[in-house]
Parts: structure tokens; sequence; C-alpha cells
């Protein structure tokens, strides 16, 4: 959608990574970062392109909404991008800043996600998440002994039966599990 501003909205959906989901969400860019998008979309993002050019150059009504199924008779799929992007924040009634509710964010950058994964921050990011997967099944284990020894194991064999045999894995887990109680609260 263009309107007034510099910047564009693109309605679109995506995968959330956390929930393996597709949702909502609609992200605010500049027309450079737009193109960006389109060129990593391969042909169907040119024919795009080429409706965003002519339909540019003429006179058009503001707001103007060009939906990309009329123009590639599908959905524009962009695989393969990382975008770091933002929420955008608003005061509440205490004079915090707060950010919105909606599922709107602003795009700060864009890159290929082949360059993303050996950029140092890409790295970094993706030793989390393979770290937090992991602590996320320690705990799930943690989880798992505690609930065979209210059911009347004894400790060795709840260890044995729930992965935690190792005593060092077994005060990993359960550091961790202190630490996932700590976040709870």
């Amino acid at each position: 959608m263009f309107d007034e501003t510099e910047n564009l909205t693109l309605f679109s959906t995506c995968l959330d990574d956390s929930s393996d989901k597709i949702v909502d969400c609609d992200y605010i860019c500049d027309f450079s970062q737009l193109t960006d998008l389109l060129l990593y979309a391969g042909n169907e993002g040119d024919e795009v392109i080429k409706v965003l050019s002519s339909k540019l150059s003429s006179q058009y009504d503001i707001p103007t909404i060009i939906m990309m199924e009329d123009v590639i008779n599908s959905s524009l799929r962009i695989t393969d991008v990382v975008l770091k992007i933002y929420k955008p924040h608003n005061k509440n009634e205490n004079g915090e800043w707060v950010p919105t509710s909606e599922s709107l964010y602003f795009i700060d950058s864009i890159a290929a996600k082949e360059v993303f994964e050996r950029s140092p921050e890409g790295r970094e990011y993706f030793i989390r998440e393979a770290l937090s997967k992991h602590l996320s099944l320690l705990n799930v284990a943690y989880m798992y002994y505690t609930h065979l020894i209210k059911l009347g194991f004894n400790e060795k064999q709840a260890r044995k039966k729930s992965g935690l045999k190792d005593e060092l894995l077994f005060r990993i887990a359960y550091f961790n599990h202190l630490l996932n109680d700590l976040q709870a609260l």
C-alpha cells in the first residue's frame, strides 16, 4: 500500500519460528527496501517491479493498494532472506514506551540468509537458537524426572528413564529448570 508518506506498508504472512505457524504480519519499509525484497523473489519479483514502476510513473490515488496476486496470479513467496525488524513503540498512560500490540514491524535491514549465517551476528543467533532448543529439551527431561519421582520411582531409575543418568547432565538440567521457574515468576 502506498500513501502520502515515503514509507510503504506490506500486508503479508510469515512463518513464526517459535511456533512454526503462519501468522499475519505487516511491514513498513521504504521503496528501496521493497525493491531489494522483490529482487530476492526472482522472476515474479521482476514482474512486480515492472508493474510498480509503471503505476508510480503515472498519476495514482492515495492510498494505492497493489495486490501481488493480481500481478503474478499467485502469492509472492520470498525465502532465504533475513529481515532485521523492530516493533514500533507508543507511550502508555504512565508515559512509558511500550511496544504496539499490532503485528506491525519496521524493516531495518535485509540480508540474504546465506550472508547472514556467515556474519558474526548470524552465527551468534543460530548458536543461541540451538542452545535454547537443547536447554528446552533438558527442561522437559528434568520435568519427566520429577514426574517419575512422584510416581514412586527411585532416583536412580528416574534419572536413567529420563535420560539424566550422567551427573553433569543432571546438574545442568536441574539448574536450567530452576532458571525456567525464576523466569516464569
